[in-house]
């Protein structure tokens, strides 16, 4: 392993690179980026036990509790944090995912796929931030959903390929291609 010295022209030349190719990300934050895990309501607990999926699992609703993951963003910028809920997980790493909407004192599912990432984009559509679901193909590639809010819940409207592997097999940038969205995605 190569050791970090000051001076080295891994630091003195790279950290200014890292620095300026970071700072367009860093520029486009927004509120509704900031994530916070939390602990996943019970109603929403409740529904998943519902689901006919995890029903035939046969999951208890105390172990369901303790497999799913959730975290906080706030999707629509009304100060009211939205939760997205992860688990019951593929060996791929890829996981049921949900994102919910408070409604009184319920919550309202706004969209459900797999994925092994979310990600809440800058642009919003119809007052809610759009969210990219990427869900990983292999070691070498992963599939990305672009959804947008239509009033009432998200909806696909965009899908791509990613693809890490480059001649000779081996890793590289991804290329990333659009392709036609399939119905049953």
């Amino acid at each position: 392993m190569t050791q970090l010295r000051r001076g080295s022209p891994l630091i003195s030349r790279g950290f200014p690179v890292v620095c300026v190719l970071f700072l367009p990300f860093a520029a486009e934050l927004t509120p509704a980026q900031h994530r916070q895990k939390a602990k996943v309501p019970d109603e929403i607990v409740r529904q998943w036990v519902n689901d006919e999926d995890v029903k035939s699992e046969k999951y208890t609703t105390a172990r369901l509790a303790q497999e799913l993951h959730a975290e906080t963003v706030d999707l629509n910028n009304d100060g009211k944090p939205e939760f997205i809920v992860a688990g019951i997980c593929s060996p791929t790493g890829n996981c049921s995912t949900s994102i919910y909407r408070k409604v009184g004192s319920d919550y309202q599912e706004l969209l459900n796929h797999d994925a092994h990432r979310v990600r809440v984009r800058p642009p919003s559509t119809n007052g809610y931030h759009d969210v990219v679901y990427e869900m990983h193909g292999s070691a070498f590639e992963s599939w990305l959903f672009v959804y947008k809010f239509d009033g009432r819940k998200y909806q696909l409207q965009e899908c791509f390929d990613s693809n890490y592997l480059g001649p000779h097999g081996r890793m590289k940038r991804p290329t990333v291609t659009r392709r036609k969205c399939e119905s049953d995605e």
